[in-house]
């Protein structure tokens, strides 16, 4: 991929055939701020990408969040996808004192806008936050050492989460580390956000970045993918402050069953053939505890609220997944027998 301009210019991309697809974001002109030629600066260690859409009320605390951290090797890109707030404006201060990189697209989602920032990151490891979490100010510190004593792939920490800044978490953790295999993430996503790992370039290029196809499940399906490539490792210490808060991005639980079971399936050949089906057991088990019932719950209310039409396609798209494949599975079926008959006690919680 070839940047033409820098530093406030509108620029184009022009896309060569060696770029993946998964990561070219196109021939599209989109207005880029370098912190700095790329000729003219030693590469930083470490590339922090932090998608951002309309959440100009907290990207700048994310932001200091990461100014403050004790491992000062790194660059800053953000990128803007399509915000209609004043994200752009609460970042202008940043921009001018060439402490981010910042890149605004169209709005194409937060896959695509990391892989936007991974298409421009130069560093070693990579790092991603959301624009409304924050980060420990040890966390790229003891990430970076872990990754340099070790051939992890990734490794990720746990996260707290928190409501505002008196009330973080500061309890560290003991350290305790475990190697994830790719049957693990059958199980659901050992990581609430990207915020919580810090990767290899390498690995990640490999992998071809985020799939942007599979909204709700893009960051999962990574980690099942380099958890093929290399060891990918959680360890029990903080590495994130996930922020919850009325914008928190919201669950199309129809859209995000459809593109969990999508994920599992495309990384079931990952998985030893005589493991298999247990593996999809496990990740149907998941989903329905994850979505399933909730859509059920979800459906049944709309029916109470008059809305049968709606509600009765929410329940039986659920139940089309479900129950064809409880019929192997009695764990399974007994969790949507259950579900079924809790329906009536959720009505005025499901949301």
């Amino acid at each position: 991929m070839t940047w033409v301009g820098y530093i406030g210019e509108i620029v184009t991309f022009e896309r060569e055939e060696k770029v993946s697809p998964v990561l070219a974001i196109g021939l599209s002109t989109v207005v880029l701020y370098r912190t700095y030629p790329t000729s003219e600066k030693n590469m930083p260690r470490v590339s922090v990408i932090i998608p951002t859409y309309n959440h100009a009320a907290f990207i700048c605390e994310s932001l200091e969040s990461v100014f403050a951290q004790t491992f000062e090797d790194f660059e800053v890109i953000v990128v803007n996808d399509g915000s209609s707030d004043d994200t752009e404006e609460v970042l202008k201060s940043y921009i001018a004192a060439k402490k981010i990189t910042y890149l605004f697209q169209e709005n194409k989602g937060s896959a695509a806008a990391r892989n936007a920032g991974l298409a421009m990151a130069t560093g070693e490891w990579l790092a991603f936050l959301d624009d409304d979490d924050l980060w420990p100010a040890d966390k790229l510190a003891w990430q970076v050492a872990f990754l340099e004593q070790t051939n992890a792939v990734m490794v990720g920490g746990h996260c707290a989460r928190h409501t505002a800044r008196d009330d973080l978490d500061q309890n560290r953790g003991d350290g305790a580390q475990r190697s994830l295999k790719i049957s693990d993430f059958f199980n659901g996503n050992p990581f609430t956000s990207p915020g919580q790992t810090l990767i290899r370039r390498s690995a990640l290029l490999e992998c071809h970045g985020f799939d942007v196809t599979v909204w709700g499940g893009d960051d999962l399906d990574l980690w099942m993918r380099l958890s093929h490539v290399g060891d990918v490792v959680r360890v029990n210490h903080i590495s994130l402050w996930y922020r919850i808060h009325g914008s928190n991005a919201s669950s199309d639980l129809t859209k995000m069953i459809c593109n969990l079971e999508r994920v599992f399936i495309k990384n079931l050949a990952f998985v030893p053939a005589d493991q298999r089906s247990e593996a999809l057991k496990t990740g149907y088990r998941f989903l329905f505890r994850y979505a399933g019932k909730k859509l059920i719950w979800q459906g049944f209310k709309k029916i109470v609220q008059g809305c049968f039409t709606e509600g009765w396609k929410m329940s039986c798209f659920s139940f089309s997944i479900f129950f064809t494949r409880s019929k192997d599975d009695p764990v399974l079926l007994s969790s949507l027998v259950f579900a079924c008959l809790k329906a009536p006690w959720k009505v005025g919680r499901a949301r």
